[in-house]
Parts: structure tokens; C-alpha cells; sequence
């Protein structure tokens, strides 16, 4: 038998396997190890100090063996560039081993205990660690970098998260401007550490920006109270923590700088209620924002918001830790009834950090990680084993880590949502708005734009809109009334000091016009709201890239930025859609991804465009489906939801859900429709999506009232043999975007009973269709009272001698069976259809041709109103009802009429093509009047002209002169051609 011999890794060998599994940005340190381990070994061999040295593990008191040994290193006698390769050999290797070892102690901890207790303590050890090493390392090398230089006294504190290991955010601060050499020398700190270890990032010198890597208290002061809007200055400020320095410089900037955003020391609450709305703000904005499917990025789905609102926490009760788990630790005594809040955001912080921790180890460092790549599935995989995920069955350990990502996503931002509300309770409480909004202090609108300095470029408005809100808008009006008082001079004067940097201050100005809204019927507020909706305009136009901030403002508060539009006058709309049209596209792109810019353009475009009636459905959707708008560049994910809608329709078992879930398909269905119908989709597709969307919602809806009745009713409703349920009118004869929804309804019976629950269920249905935003008329209704008609009623009126029955055999002949019984189709086609229109034809025209000539005789000449103009579109509608009539055709409605008709009739074959080509441009015009201009039939060529896509009129100008001539021309053709097509009815 053939043995295999085991040979055992060295600790060393070891060290380069694991780096070898790593992402590539971590070979850097196997490469160092590789080249100078065993010259390091030989030199410390050489000064004996290979027992002193521990290479090749950590000993449990990691700080003392650190400082230890790194001393040791430092002290040898040797060329210092030697020597600063040593010391960064040997942190390069601790770190390598501080990775190892973390995580073989995370391994078998998750199994032994709570995992997410193991992830919280895997987070803080490693953080300390790294940050000793890191401060340890600096304070050998920098004494060796600073020979022969001449620098002042200085710290080097990192301002960012300690465990991200691909750079580290630091402060240099010092006491005094005359920095001598100080430049200089940080430049050689950040080439070593770039080397051998973590490179630096500049940050806070980078927002000073005052030419130097440093910068003194007073600057860092000063440039606080100038900046209050810049929360992450002011939040790196407060989780400032020394690497390098002397501590007693760095309690000198704590006291000084940090200090003034706590309000038990700062001499007055402005600052800590400045940068309290501004971060409140930024996590609305997180909060608000979709998880994505396709990609994960624990940063901005997370732990933006948990940092951000633990540090709000922290300035709030005055703690003074840095890490985020001591900072939860101490808030779950100084807030104890939330302890359980901060027991479980301190479980997702540990999950989630722990995770990026390790993809940024294993993986790359990018926040933004696609989980359907394969190098990131095998990665991602790699991750869940060592968090103690395993597969289950045929669910993969990637699936179920995925769950508990998105469960702890969701948990999150439940959390986020409570405290934010409990924050701004707070906010209410400390207030300077209180004194600011006095009605005692002479006139509001002053008084509130002098004092404002406080939240006027914050987003958090939230307890100042309320203040405005309370008491029916009490303190509103006085402002209004007191900003109508003024001069204009004084007016401007306002508007400037409320609005100094309106793209910083974008949110709270959006809210408040949108709350101007709510006087719309009181004139100052009316005269205030016109006022900045025209500043704001100007201030577009003065300068384009303000137009960020409203779309800014739409990603956080969409619903809002609809109430903003439906108030801003179309001419004010247009002039913005067109300097959004004319921004450079790689400066948007820069700004915001594409998906968000054409989602914003879209809804922009839907409100400077669109007519009235369009946008009544879109806003209907802002209440009942308000996530739906971020899908509004998507047609095909919104038809997907309307399916999923119609769907569950079904599922569903109580009837007024039923009717709920059907008028929602409805108004969505209608709005994707008009979406595409103004994009330029053909408009027989626009047209058979149109009536498909009818037919399915009638046909639906009937039956929902059916069974609701009879449920109520606590029996069997009989008689589905005896009625026949129609649409007529333009829905029948395939015309979109109607007025209204023309229905006829027969029963076959005399019962009383059965009659009058017939009428129930229509009338039920008439309920609901008005409330989509259309009328329901009931055909004949007038004639008999009531909803549905006896068919012996019909038979009496149709049979009799009135002479204008012509209209309700027009109604049946362009009747669109629905549902009902088949076999009582099939008894009132021949015994009424044939007996009563077919037979009679000629009587049947008489009556049609002489009203056509009869509103001719009306409107002499030529009108815009493109349905009731001499050869418009009533007239081809009616004369194709002639040629039904006089073909005996019935339930063949469109192209298939036409072919039916030209097959049947040589004579007016191309005639009756050519009505009804100018049939679909003259109800193509009609349609995108009504979804762009008015709901209406007069046609209006300046307006219509505009954005004009037609898929059947083969009009390309932009000139309005030229539509209303093309539209002319178009008219003229069609009479003449209807003209010809009369002179051949009775041929």
C-alpha cells in the first residue's frame, strides 16, 4: 500500500496561500513579503533578535508585542531606508496575519454561538486592531521620515470607518499656520504607507481647501461655521479619532471643534441644529431609495443610514465614543426605552459590515456588487461558508445569504423610519424655528427670511412645515399676507435670504410652495406661491445645473415633485423640459445615471405636455400606487405590474378588493397606454390595447358586481341565458380615449325580481366607471328609465311608428357583444337585427344621410372640431354604419369591416379604404389632443403641433402654419371623398 506523505505549511507558507485567495489589490502585500522576509530574517538574525521578533504569529497582548517590536526594528542600525522597508515588511505581514487570524476565529464562532454577536465582536477586534497596527506603525516611521525636517507639533487622526482597508481618511491638524516642512513630510508618510500599506486620503484638507495636507483648529472652526451644510466634514469632524500625535493636542481640537455640535457644551444649540437637519436629510434620502435586484451595495442600501443615525443619536445624548458598537452600548442606557431598537440596529450594522468587510478582503474593492456575476457568485459563496451559511437542500448558501442581506435591509429602514420620527420630536423640542416664527416680531415673511440661517440650505423642513400646517394654517396665511404687504424691492430681498443657495435648500423650497398649495384658493397664497415658482424658474434659467436639485428632489420625495408640477403654469414647464433637453449629456451623466434623468423627463414631460385629463390618471396613481412613478421610463415593468394587478384580481376573494385591485389595473393600464400612445406607438396598436383594456375591465367588473349581489343576497341570481350585455358607441366602433363608455344591456324576461337585479348590478357598475374618470351611459336608458332594457320594449320601439328610432338601430348595429348568451345573440340578430335595420336598410339611411346633411347645414364651411366637421369623423363613422346596414354585416367593426366591405362591394372598395384611412389620422389627432392639450374634439394646431407623432398621418413639420394647412388639406379631402361615397349607397 503506497503512502502519502503530508507535508505540513509553514506559518510563512501559510501567510502566502491565504493572500493567494484574496482579490487582486491584496497580492500587493504577497509581493513585499515575498521580496524582503528573508532579508528581514536575516537581519534580525544578525542583531539577535529573532526571538524578540515574532514573525510568524500574534501573541495575545497584540498592542504590547506591536509597539515591541516595531521598536525593535527601529532601532537598528541601519541605512533608514532599509529600515522603513523592515517596518513595512512587518506590518505588510501583520496585517496579512491580523486578516488570518480574524477570521479563523469567526469560522468556528458562528457555529458555537450567535452569529450575530460573532460578527459584531469579529467588526471591533478587527477594527482596534488594524487601527493599533496602523498608529503604531506611524509612530516608527515618522520619526525616521521627519530627519531633517523642521515641523510643528501635529496629529494625524482618521475621520472614516477604520476597518476599510483600501485607504484611510485622515485629519492633519496642527496649531499653527507656519507648517515649515510639515507638507513635505506627510508626502513621505503617504508614499510609504501607499507602499507598504494602506494609502491616505486627505480628506477634510481636500474640503478646506487651503493648498496644504493640513490645517490648524481655527481653520477647521471657521470653515464649520461657514459650512454647516457640509454634514460630512462635520461628521468626519465628530468621529475623528488620533492615529499619530500628541493626545493633548487632540482633546485641544475636541474641545474646540468637535464640542460645538454637542448641545450640553456648545454655547448655543444653532450648530447641532444645523447639522441635525442637514444629516436627517441625507438619511431620508437613503431611505427612500430602491433596492436594487441585480446589484447590492451594503453602503448606500445601509450603512449610510445606520452610521449616519447613530451619530445623530450620539450628538443628541452627548457621547463621545468612536466606535459605532460602544456608541450603541452606551445609547441603550442614555435611551433606554429603545433599547431593543439599538440592540437590533447594532445586529444588521454587524451583518452587513462584516460582509463588506470580507467582499472588499476576497473580492475587489467596489461597493456596487452584482450578484449574477461569476466571479462575485463564487465570492459571494466564499463569503456565506465563512459566515457560517450553508446550503439547505436545493437552496444555495448564496440564496439564503441573499435573504438575510434583504431581511436585514428591510429591518433597517423600519428601524431608520421610527427614529427619524422620534429625531425630529426632537428637533421640535430644541428649535430655534419656535422664537423665529413669533407673530409678536412685526411682519413673518421678514422676520423668517432674516432669521433663517439656521435650515435654509437644509433638507429637513419637516418640523418647520408642520409649524406652518398647524391650526388650519394659521401661521401660512399670516406669512402670506405679510410677503403680499411688501414692495417688490422687499419681496426680493426675501426670496434671496430664504433661498441664498437654492441647490442646497432645493427640498425645503419645493415643500413649501407645495404647502402654498393647500391656500390655493386664498389670493396671497396664491400671489406668493406665483412668486417663487417664477424665481425659481429664473434661477433655472440663470443657471441650468440647479436643475439637479429637482431632480434630486424627485428621487427623495417623488409624490411631492408631482404636487410641485401640477402647480407650475405649462409655459414655466416647457422652458424647463427644454433647459433639461439642452444640458450637456456627460455633465447629466456625471450627475445621475441615465434611468433617472429619462424617469425624471418622462413625468416632467407628462405634466408640461400632457392635458388635463391625462394627468387626472397619473395623479390617481400618486395615491394609490406612488412607487409606480419610478417606473414610468419602463413600459414593459409597468405592464408587467398591470398583468400582476389583473391577476391577482382573481385570487382575491372580497369583492370590494376585487373592485379596488380592478380600478388600479385600470387607471395604471391607461396611463402606460397614453405613455406609449405620445411616445409615437402605432395607433392601431394604441387603439387595440385601448380596447382590450375596456373590454377586459367591463366584462370583469360585471361579473365582480354579479357575485357581490348574489352574495348579498344569499342566493343563485338566475337568468345568464336571457340578457346580452353590449358596448356601443366610439368604444364599439374602436375609438380611443372616449368621453365615456356607451353600454347597452337586454334581458329576455318579465320577471319582476330578476329585472330589478339586473338593474342592481348595473347600476353598481355605473359606481365604479365613474369613478375611473369616465361616464357610464346606459343606451336607451333615456327612452325607458332604467338600466337595462327589456328586449320586448326594443322590439315595441323598433316596430312602431317613431321616426327617429334610426339612432338606436345605429346603437345595435355598432353593437359590441360582451357577454351573455350566445343563443339570445343569435334570436336578436335575426329576429330583430335582420327583421328591423337589415330589412329596412333603405329607410335606415334616409334617416342617416338626411342628419348628416343636417349638421352640415349647421356648421357651413370648414371647423376645427375634428368629430362633428363636415367629413369628419362622425361623418365617415356614419356613412360605414350605411354600408353595414345595406351588407347586412354585424360584429365586425375596423379593418375587418373595411375588407368585409370591399370584398363584398367593388364599387366602393377604394373609396371606402380611403374613409377609412382618414378615419384612423382624424382619430389619431383627436387622440393626442386629448392626451397633450384638452379633452376635447376641437383641434388646436398651435398646440397640437408641438410634439406631434404620428404612426398614420405623414405630417414631419414643427410649424403650426403648416398643420393647420396639412389638417385642411386633410378635412377637404375626406368630405370629397365621403361626398363621392354617398352618391353610391343606393347603386
Amino acid at each position: 500500500m503506497k503512502t502519502v506523505s503530508l507535508k505540513l505549511l509553514t506559518p510563512h507558507q501559510r501567510n502566502l496561500r491565504e493572500i493567494s485567495e484574496w482579490g487582486n489589490h491584496m497580492r500587493k502585500y504577497a509581493y513585499f513579503i515575498e521580496n524582503n522576509y528573508e532579508s528581514l530574517v536575516d537581519e534580525l538574525t544578525k542583531n539577535n533578535l529573532s526571538d524578540e521578533v515574532h514573525l510568524s504569529h500574534s501573541l495575545p497582548d497584540f498592542d504590547k508585542q506591536l509597539t515591541r517590536e516595531m521598536s525593535a526594528i527601529a532601532g537598528l542600525d541601519i541605512e533608514s531606508p532599509e529600515k522603513i522597508k523592515h517596518l513595512g515588511t512587518y506590518y505588510a505581514l501583520k496585517l496579512v496575519q491580523l486578516n488570518i487570524r480574524t477570521i479563523d476565529f469567526i469560522r468556528p464562532a458562528v457555529v458555537k454561538s450567535d452569529p450575530l454577536k460573532t460578527y459584531e465582536n469579529f467588526m471591533r477586534e478587527i477594527g482596534w486592531k488594524f487601527r493599533s497596527l496602523t498608529s503604531i506603525f506611524f509612530s516608527n516611521v515618522v520619526p525616521i521620515l521627519s530627519e531633517g525636517l523642521h515641523v510643528p507639533e501635529f496629529i494625524i487622526a482618521s475621520v472614516g470607518t477604520r476597518t476599510d482597508m483600501d485607504d484611510i481618511d485622515v485629519a492633519v491638524i496642527t496649531q499653527t499656520k507656519e507648517t515649515g516642512d510639515l507638507d513635505k513630510l506627510l508626502s513621505r508618510i503617504n508614499k510609504v504607507v501607499t507602499k507598504y500599506g494602506t494609502a491616505l486620503h486627505f480628506h477634510l484638507a481636500e474640503s478646506i481647501d487651503n493648498g496644504k495636507y493640513s490645517a490648524t483648529i481655527v481653520e477647521f472652526i471657521e470653515f464649520a461655521e461657514k459650512n454647516l451644510t457640509n454634514f460630512v466634514f462635520i461628521t468626519e469632524i465628530i468621529g475623528a479619532k488620533r492615529i499619530y500625535g500628541p493626545e493633548g493636542l487632540m482633546e485641544s481640537f475636541e474641545r474646540e471643534v468637535l464640542y460645538i455640535f454637542y448641545p450640553d457644551f456648545a454655547p448655543d444649540i444653532r450648530f447641532h441644529e444645523a447639522y441635525l437637519r442637514q444629516i436627517l436629510g441625507e438619511i431620508r434620502v437613503y431611505l427612500n431609495r430602491d433596492v436594487r435586484t441585480e446589484y447590492i451595495n451594503p453602503k448606500n442600501d445601509a450603512l449610510r443610514m445606520i452610521k449616519a443615525l447613530i451619530t445623530v443619536q450620539k450628538t443628541r445624548y452627548g457621547i463621545y465614543k468612536k466606535n459605532p458598537w460602544g456608541i450603541l452600548d452606551k445609547l441603550k442606557y442614555h435611551d433606554s426605552k429603545n433599547w431593543d431598537i439599538y440592540k437590533a440596529i447594532g445586529e444588521s450594522l454587524a451583518f452587513i459590515e462584516t460582509f463588506r468587510f470580507l467582499f472588499m478582503l476576497y473580492g475587489a474593492q467596489e461597493e456596487q456588487i452584482y450578484i449574477d456575476v461569476p466571479d462575485n457568485i463564487g465570492t459571494l459563496k466564499k463569503i456565506a461558508a465563512i459566515m457560517g451559511i450553508d446550503s439547505i437542500g436545493a437552496v444555495s448558501c448564496l440564496d439564503h445569504f441573499l435573504l438575510r442581506y434583504y431581511d436585514h435591509l428591510r429591518r433597517v429602514k423600519k428601524i431608520v423610519e421610527f427614529m427619524l420620527e422620534d429625531c425630529r420630536e426632537y428637533l421640535k423640542r430644541i428649535t430655534l424655528i419656535n422664537e423665529i416664527l413669533s407673530e409678536n416680531k412685526g411682519n413673518l415673511a421678514i422676520n423668517f427670511a432674516k432669521n433663517s440661517g439656521i435650515f435654509k440650505d437644509s433638507d429637513f423642513w419637516d418640523d418647520i412645515l408642520e409649524a406652518f400646517s398647524a391650526d388650519d394654517f394659521r401661521l401660512l396665511r399670516v406669512f402670506a399676507q405679510d410677503y403680499k404687504s411688501l414692495d417688490e424691492r422687499a419681496r426680493k430681498v426675501i426670496l434671496k435670504g430664504l433661498f441664498t443657495r437654492i441647490e442646497n435648500s432645493f427640498d425645503g423650497f419645493a415643500s413649501f410652495i407645495v404647502l402654498l398649495g393647500e391656500l390655493k384658493n386664498e389670493e396671497a397664497a396664491n400671489f406668493v406661491r406665483s412668486d417663487f415658482l417664477r424665481y425659481l424658474v429664473m434661477s433655472f434659467e440663470k443657471e441650468p445645473h440647479l436643475l439637479f436639485s429637482l431632480i434630486g428632489f424627485f428621487e427623495k420625495k417623488y409624490i411631492e415633485l408631482c404636487l410641485l408640477l401640477e402647480v407650475i403654469d405649462r409655459e414655466s414647464l416647457r422652458k424647463i423640459k427644454t433647459i433639461f433637453g439642452n444640458l450637456k449629456e456627460d455633465f447629466s451623466e456625471k450627475t445621475l445615471k441615465k434611468s433617472k434623468n429619462e424617469n425624471f423627463k418622462n413625468v416632467l414631460n407628462i405634466y408640461a405636455e400632457g392635458s388635463r385629463y391625462f394627468r387626472k390618471y397619473f395623479q390617481k396613481i400618486l395615491v394609490s400606487d406612488p412607487w409606480i412613478i419610478k417606473l414610468i421610463e419602463s413600459e414593459d415593468k409597468i405592464e408587467d405590474i398591470c398583468s400582476g394587478i389583473f391577476a391577482e384580481i382573481s385570487r382575491t376573494v372580497n369583492r370590494q378588493q376585487q373592485k379596488s385591485l380592478l380600478a388600479r389595473y385600470y387607471d395604471l393600464k391607461f396611463l402606460n397606454i397614453g405613455l406609449e400612445a405620445i411616445s409615437g406607438r402605432p395607433y392601431d396598436e394604441i387603439s387595440r390595447e385601448f380596447i382590450e383594456l375596456n373590454d377586459n375591465y367591463l366584462v370583469t367588473l360585471f361579473d365582480v358586481c354579479f357575485l357581490e349581489l348574489e352574495e348579498q343576497k344569499s342566493l343563485r341570481l338566475k337568468g345568464e341565458d336571457l340578457f346580452l350585455f353590449f358596448v356601443v358607441g366610439s368604444l364599439a366602433r374602436e375609438c380611443s380615449f372616449n368621453d365615456d363608455i356607451d353600454l347597452l344591456v337586454l334581458l329576455d324576461s318579465e320577471d319582476p325580481e330578476l329585472f330589478s337585479s339586473y338593474n342592481k348590478i348595473l347600476s353598481r357598475m355605473s359606481r365604479e366607471i365613474v369613478r375611473t374618470g369616465t361616464m357610464a351611459q346606459f343606451r336607451l336608458a333615456d327612452r325607458f328609465g332604467t338600466y337595462v332594457t327589456k328586449i320586448n320594449d326594443l322590439k315595441m320601439l323598433l316596430t312602431g311608428n317613431s321616426s327617429d328610432t334610426f339612432i338606436e338601430k345605429s346603437q345595435i348595429l355598432e353593437s359590441k357583444f360582451m357577454t351573455g348568451s350566445e343563443i339570445l345573440l343569435e334570436k336578436f340578430t335575426n329576429e330583430l337585427v335582420e327583421s328591423e335595420i337589415f330589412d329596412k336598410w333603405k329607410d335606415f339611411a334616409d334617416k342617416m344621410l338626411e342628419e348628416v346633411k343636417n349638421r352640415h347645414a349647421e356648421n357651413p364651411g370648414f371647423i376645427y372640431n375634428v368629430k362633428e366637421s363636415a367629413g369628419g369623423i362622425k361623418d365617415i363613422e356614419m356613412i360605414l354604419l350605411v354600408f353595414k346596414a345595406k351588407h347586412r354585416i354585424i360584429f365586425k367593426y375596423g379593418d375587418e369591416l373595411v375588407e368585409e366591405l370591399s370584398m363584398r362591394d367593388k364599387m366602393i372598395s377604394g373609396k371606402i379604404k380611403t374613409a377609412a384611412m382618414f378615419l384612423k389620422q382624424f382619430r389619431e389627432i383627436r387622440q393626442f389632443m386629448r392626451l397633450t392639450v384638452a379633452k376635447t374634439n376641437v383641434v388646436d394646431p398651435l398646440e397640437l403641433s408641438r410634439n406631434f407623432k404620428s404612426s398614420v398621418i405623414p405630417y414631419k413639420g414643427e410649424n403650426p402654419a403648416d398643420f393647420d394647412g396639412y389638417y385642411r388639406n386633410l378635412m377637404t379631402r375626406s368630405r370629397e371623398n365621403l361626398k363621392e361615397l354617398t352618391d353610391l349607397v343606393y347603386i
